[in-house]
């Protein structure tokens, strides 16, 4: 076999080097300058008025559950208890980019109806100018939920997040037991934005009332260390049953990749968005997003709750 010379070899490994560099550069999008020098990299965000917003400095990388005081007067000004929309439509409709939720087998989902019990409370029914889906409190403010229940996941652009979101905690069919507040900023990761990517599909709403200090919130981790064969809940709100009910499940995690987990739990359209979560000790802390199904016959799935995204949530709780 014809052998280069050692220099050229060199010379050949260095350009390959640097070419690989340049092509593992990110590329800003609009309305990110500056994020990856002073702030969370890889995340874009605007206010409700539609200007984009600077990426905060990284925060802790877990955050203990809080039960609230369950006393309405603590969430502040903002709350309205005017009925929720009705026009939009759930998260996982034909039409809208994403993959639909199964029920695998026979429907094991029971209704919630002490919704104004912890961690039931913290679970929200969450509407916008488009969609209809679930999230989780995971402060006095913060609304955690999928990437495809903020934006469109297509262009990076601000125009393509949704607007007019709305979030009722504990949602228990037409009763809304702690109204619903408007909200002020909204975010998603460069990767769901720009490719529309389900490994990075997750969004947090900002509040403009303080509905947590009422409801408490979730707490949230990430771990290196594997989940699978774990227990876990999902609890949200399907599109199949009557509209505005909570419903639950339970099943172990049967897969996992660094950024998604997949398991054998009934969802449906209208969940993107719910907590998987389980008990730590004393804490209902959330370890990934629901958002996806199913995958290759066997699960539905969601995102992982990674080190980075535990540091921008904690960045912006």
């Amino acid at each position: 076999m014809h052998r280069l010379p050692l220099l050229r070899r060199r010379r050949s490994t260095l350009i390959a080097a640097l070419a690989l560099a340049v092509l593992s550069v990110p590329l800003a999008l609009p309305g990110t300058a500056g994020a990856e020098e002073h702030g969370v990299p890889g995340v874009v965000g605007v206010d409700a008025a539609g200007n984009a917003l600077a990426a905060p400095a990284a925060g802790s990388t877990e955050w203990s559950a809080s039960a609230g005081s369950g006393d309405l007067a603590d969430a502040g000004a903002g709350i309205s208890h005017a009925p929720a929309p009705t026009t939009a439509k759930e998260a996982g409709e034909a039409g809208d980019g994403v993959s639909p939720m199964v029920i695998i087998g026979t429907d094991d989902r029971s209704r919630v109806t002490n919704t104004t019990a912890q961690p039931n409370r913290a679970i929200v029914y969450l509407t916008s100018s488009v969609l209809r889906c679930t999230g989780f409190l995971v402060s006095p403010d913060t609304v955690v939920t999928a990437g495809h229940c903020v934006h469109t996941g297509s262009t990076g652009e601000p125009p393509a997040f949704y607007e007019d979101f709305r979030a009722y905690p504990g949602k228990n069919g037409e009763t809304n037991p702690y109204g619903g507040c408007g909200y002020s900023e909204v975010w998603t990761s460069d990767a769901w934005a720009d490719n529309g990517d389900r490994r990075e599909d997750w969004g947090v709403v900002k509040l403009d009332c303080s509905i947590g200090d009422t409801t408490g919130w979730f707490g949230y981790r990430w771990q290196d260390a594997t989940h699978v064969g774990n227990s876990v809940n999902l609890r949200g709100y399907p599109g199949d049953k009557p509209r505005g009910t909570m419903w639950s499940d339970s099943g172990r995690v049967q897969s996992e990749t660094a950024t998604n987990l997949r398991y054998e739990i009934d969802t449906y359209d209208g969940q993107s968005g719910s907590p998987v979560f389980s008990r730590y000790g004393d804490d209902w802390m959330a370890i990934g997003i629901h958002t996806y199904g199913p995958y290759q016959t066997c699960c539905n799935g969601g995102t992982r709750i990674t080190e980075s995204m535990a540091q921008f949530i904690s960045a912006v709780r």
